[in-house]
């Protein structure tokens, strides 16, 4: 005896298609069985599976009968489903639990504030579909006003725990982002602190540069004074020497002499003098010169 022959089946949901090949014998509960299970969806009794019949209307698979014991179109090598919602919740936000429900729902959304409508139907068929609707409704609220079954219970506390995961998580990412900011903050301002200090030990060094260029002229041109100031002394007593010399020969009176010889002691000590106070600015500059180099060496090891 041949066995059952095969089905080709095409599901269309709101933002995926899937294909299935059945059997003959294969149930519409079996094919929505496969097909909620293929989506990971555990509160079925909100869809169903529509189809065009083969007047051209829209109907729903019923569970209990076989598939190809239904009013499918004839002569396809593929047949085609929908997965839709077919019966929806009076409180969306209490009622659904898992995410995937609700992502279901919100692709296929309904307007809570649409008008009532009348149906008149001549067509037995129609009449019986309308009327599946209205018992699946019926049956819906029964079941809201029913203690949960042991799988919704479970279903809710997985969902609950699943909230206090997600919340726990979003506080830790507060928190996280939190100090991830102050850090980035801290970092920030540590970044500018060094800047401004770099700066400020830029433009000190540069300071100190010039102000020992400044030292080292002034020390040269001193320096400068001292030596003049010394030709001038070996001057004064080269001609000291020399004025003896000319009394004896005749070249210079005695009077002359004393008068001279005093005007040289007079130049000679007006000399000194400055001397001594170019050499006494010329220690002090050398001190100065010490003093810049040791702070220039203390900034920059501030700096390291």
């Amino acid at each position: 005896m041949p066995g059952p022959k095969s089905m080709h089946v095409k599901v269309n949901s709101m933002e995926s298609e899937m294909e299935f090949v059945i059997t003959t014998a294969t149930t519409g509960k079996q094919l929505f069985e496969q097909v909620i299970k293929t989506i990971g969806l555990r509160e079925l009794w909100y869809f169903g599976l529509s189809y065009v019949d083969n007047t051209g209307q829209e109907s729903w698979l019923k569970l209990n009968k076989k598939v190809k014991d239904q009013d499918l179109p004839k002569d396809q090598d593929k047949f085609e489903f929908n997965f839709r919602a077919k019966f929806f919740p009076e409180d969306a936000t209490d009622e659904l639990i898992q995410d995937i429900t609700v992502h279901l729902f919100f692709l296929q959304p309904l307007d809570k504030k649409s008008p009532d409508f009348v149906l008149r139907v001549d067509k037995p068929k129609t009449n019986k579909a309308i009327l599946a609707i209205c018992m699946g409704n019926h049956e819906l609220y029964l079941r809201r006003r029913k203690p949960d079954t042991i799988e919704v219970q479970q279903m809710k506390a997985e969902a609950r725990v699943l909230s206090e995961k997600r919340q726990a998580d979003k506080e830790q990412k507060d928190r996280d982002r939190r100090q991830l900011e102050l850090a980035e903050q801290k970092a920030k301002e540590l970044t500018e602190r060094l800047a401004a200090a770099q700066r400020e030990a830029d433009e000190r060094e540069k300071a100190l540069r010039e102000e020992n260029m400044s030292l080292r002229n002034q020390l040269g041109s001193i320096q400068a004074d001292i030596e003049k100031m010394e030709r001038e002394k070996n001057e004064l007593l080269e001609e000291k020497e020399t004025l003896a010399q000319k009394v004896s020969e005749g070249e210079m009176t005695k009077e002359e002499y004393n008068r001279r010889m005093a005007e040289i002691q007079e130049q000679y000590r007006e000399v000194q003098d400055r001397l001594d106070n170019k050499e006494a600015e010329a220690e002090n500059l050398k001190e100065s010169l010490t003093q810049t180099k040791a702070e220039k060496e203390a900034e920059l090891q501030r700096i390291q």
